[in-house]
């Protein structure tokens, strides 16, 4: 008996039939494996918490800070070494801003450096391009590891944003723009004291961000396909939020709250946010160093 085959009419329909499956699949799996990433980028964030309180305990009550109390921050996007960090050299005291520059990264690589995280948790699976940070690959000289490092990169094989997918709350100090006071230093960084409320981290500032398209209309960050970002808090508490406003007072966590309106962050030098103690300001590093 003669075998009968497929008619065209069967194997279209078929076809037709795998077709409609894959555009109802597909989208689901993208949609679980984006809920993934926000899951262990929300992890992640969970245990740079926890190695920041074990930081402060051994910094009175302060979570990291590279370069000391009154350091600013740098625009060179890397910190080499502490010789450089400190200015002159290892033995120079702490001066006054911009002896010291540090960067945001060169904060979180302390928990790092001190074995209270690893380079791993400050990757997010959904932040395109990072890449894990392996001081013995990355830095400069190559034989370095993790005890002689000092930034998540060198600024010339590879950028310590390219490494670190987080933003922390202005650590550093800056020149007090307010009316009346004759540009002092002052600083507002969150410390373990600080309120529970405080966002301390979150993903990437989309105004800091390669792959941000236009952070202007959404605000959101780039790493969750501008659904939201994860937070931080300083009671140790991450939740994913629908939009960047969840600063004391509802503030935009990546803008600084100039009296009137949120206004575009100032990056560059020593001036600019945050302007009162309460405000929310998380920065990071831009992924090709210097701000563009």
């Amino acid at each position: 008996m003669k075998k009968r085959g497929f008619t065209l009419v069967e194997l279209l329909v078929v076809i037709s039939i795998i077709a409609l499956l894959m555009g109802i699949l597909v989208p689901a799996l993208a949609r679980a494996r984006a809920l993934a990433y926000q899951m262990v980028c929300s992890t992640n964030l969970g245990g740079i918490g926890k190695a920041m309180i074990l930081y402060s305990q051994d910094s009175e009550g302060e979570f990291p800070r590279a370069g000391g109390p009154v350091a600013s921050w740098s625009t060179l996007g890397a910190v080499n070494n502490i010789a450089w960090l400190l200015g002159w050299s290892e033995e120079k005291t702490f001066g006054i801003p911009p002896n010291n520059r540090a960067t945001v990264t060169s904060c979180f690589y302390l928990l790092v450096k001190y074995s209270m995280a690893s380079p791993k948790q400050f990757v997010c699976k959904g932040d395109d391009n990072v890449m894990l940070f392996r001081p013995s690959i990355f830095s400069m000289p190559p034989q370095n590891g993790i005890f002689s490092t000092w930034d998540f990169g060198d600024g010339a094989q590879v950028w310590p944003g390219e490494c670190c997918s987080y933003s922390y709350h202005m650590p550093f100090s800056f020149i007090d723009p307010r009316p009346g006071h004759g540009g002092d230093m002052t600083n507002f960084a969150v410390e373990e004291v600080s309120s529970g409320t405080r966002p301390l981290c979150a993903d990437r500032n989309p105004f800091l961000d390669e792959n941000a398209i236009n952070p202007e209309a959404g605000d959101n960050c780039a790493a969750h396909g501008g659904d939201g970002q994860n937070v931080l808090y300083r009671d140790l508490h991450v939740s994913f939020e629908k939009n960047p406003n969840v600063g004391i007072g509802e503030d935009n966590i990546w803008t600084y709250y100039d009296g009137s309106n949120d206004q575009p962050p100032t990056f560059i030098g020593d001036d600019g946010p945050p302007i009162n103690p309460e405000d929310a300001y998380l920065v990071n590093e831009y992924q090709q160093g210097n701000l563009p």
